[in-house]
C-alpha cells in the first residue's frame, strides 16, 4: 500500500450509505497524500486485483458475522428496515463480487461530487 510507504496509519469503514477512509500521516506526507486521494477519486480500484478483493471480502464478511453474533447489527438493520421498507437486508454470504462488478459499482458510487475530504493538522496552506 502506498500509504504505508508514507509512514501513515490508515483504515476504512463501510456503512450502509458511505465508506470512510481514514489516514494519519506525518505533515511532510501531505502532498503525496493529496495525490493519492485525487487518484482514488478518479480510479478508486486502481491497482486492485481479484485476489485483493477476495481477501477484503473475507474480512468484511467475518466482521459482519461477528457483529451479527453480538447483536450490534440486529438493531441497526431493524431500524433501517422500519425507516426504509424498500431497503433489502444485506446478505454478504450470498455476494461474491467480481473485480468487474466492483469497478462498475465504484464508477457509479465513488464519485468526486459525492465525496468530502477533511484535512486537519499543523501545516501551512
Amino acid at each position: 500500500m502506498e500509504l504505508a510507504g508514507l509512514a501513515c496509519s490508515f483504515n476504512a469503514f463501510t456503512h450502509d450509505a458511505r465508506t470512510e477512509f481514514l489516514a494519519s500521516c506525518p505533515v511532510g506526507a501531505l502532498p503525496a497524500l493529496l495525490e493519492l486521494e485525487a487518484r482514488r477519486l478518479t480510479d478508486p480500484l486502481l491497482g486492485v486485483e481479484q485476489t485483493d478483493l477476495d481477501r477484503v471480502h473475507r474480512v468484511v464478511t467475518q466482521e459482519r458475522r461477528e457483529h451479527q453474533v453480538s447483536g450490534a447489527l440486529a438493531v441497526s438493520d431493524a431500524v433501517l428496515l422500519a425507516l426504509y421498507p424498500w431497503r433489502k437486508k444485506p446478505s454478504l454470504s450470498a455476494i461474491d463480487p467480481t473485480l468487474d462488478q466492483s469497478r462498475a459499482f465504484a464508477a457509479q458510487h465513488y464519485r468526486p461530487e459525492r465525496s468530502a475530504l477533511a484535512i486537519v493538522g499543523n501545516f501551512d496552506v
